[in-house]
């Protein structure tokens, strides 16, 4: 597991840190299993699986997909956002569009 949790991680382009603070645990518990210092328990599996809501039959054995086929990168994007508490969400182009044409007046 700890490969794929590695996997997990850059696929998403996170830091140890960030993905700790998404999955709820310390970066220092995440850097631990990553590296195979620690087992898996089934909290840290749990918090795992919940921040990052992968399948859970990818995470535990490798089979399957990583993520759930009905959902979308959009879906993940704003789940992040919104579980990270991320305060700046970049425009779309366009709201970008609008803006500018409506400056230019």
């Amino acid at each position: 597991m700890k490969y794929r949790l590695k996997q997990l991680r850059e696929h998403n382009k996170m830091t140890v840190a960030v993905f700790a603070r998404l999955c709820n645990m310390s970066a220092s518990l995440e850097s631990r299993l990553e590296n195979g210092e620690t087992n898996f328990s089934e909290d840290s599996i749990s918090r795992i699986l919940k921040g990052t809501r992968v399948n859970k039959e990818w995470f535990m054995d490798g089979t399957g997909e990583m993520y759930p086929s009905n959902q979308t990168v959009g879906d993940r994007l704003k789940q992040l956002r919104t579980e990270l508490k991320l305060m700046y969400i970049p425009p779309t182009l366009p709201q970008l569009h609008g803006y500018f044409a409506t400056s230019r007046r």
